[in-house]
């Protein structure tokens, strides 16, 4: 590769290309290319980050308790809530950490979709009964339409991935304060 590099790294562009279209004809490269995966998580965080609605708290707490959120106020549907994320974390994991990791995102922007999500979340979860498992099927099923169409479909389990994950930050149907009388 090094004495390939040295012999043709002085040719003409014209030439370069030549060369590139006869390696990758002869040696079949395979272009990476983004998978849906990320692609669906870079849209979803888009669509969510520049929704329209304020950025007030209401009645949600600032400071996460992912631990009483899914032990306490879901324990009827923990084992779910925790068996999902482990098993869409083993496919979508590795997708969202490089999508967080190149994201350009600015603090307001990152800010603005958690409190927008806390408080759609709640919405959501107070129409489905305080039943979290119909609620996460609803937010994937409305967030799947806010993302709009795409050549290749957007994934339901990224989606559910990153919701269920926003969850455990406490971002997803938060919890409230408690109020002392």
């Amino acid at each position: 590769m090094t004495d390939l590099l040295r012999m043709i790294g002085d040719l003409p562009l014209d030439k370069l290309k030549r060369c590139l279209d006869f390696l990758r004809a002869e040696l079949r490269i395979v272009e990476p290319h983004e998978s849906n995966e990320v692609n669906t998580l870079i849209r979803l965080i888009e669509v969510l980050s520049t929704a329209e609605e304020g950025i007030s708290l209401d009645d949600n707490r600032e400071d996460p308790d992912p631990k009483g959120k899914i032990r306490d106020r879901f324990s009827m549907y923990a084992e779910f809530l925790e068996r999902l994320y482990v098993e869409l974390h083993e496919i979508y994991g590795r997708a969202l950490a490089e999508v967080n990791k190149h994201s350009d995102l600015s603090h307001v922007r990152i800010r603005k979709l958690q409190v927008y999500l806390m408080r759609w979340s709640d919405r959501i979860l107070n129409e489905c009964g305080g039943d979290p498992q119909m609620a996460l099927d609803k937010l994937t099923e409305k967030v799947l339409q806010m993302m709009g169409a795409s050549d290749a479909a957007f994934d339901d389990g990224a989606v559910r991935y990153y919701l269920i994950g926003q969850l455990i930050a406490c971002n997803v149907f938060p919890n409230k304060r408690s109020i002392h009388v």
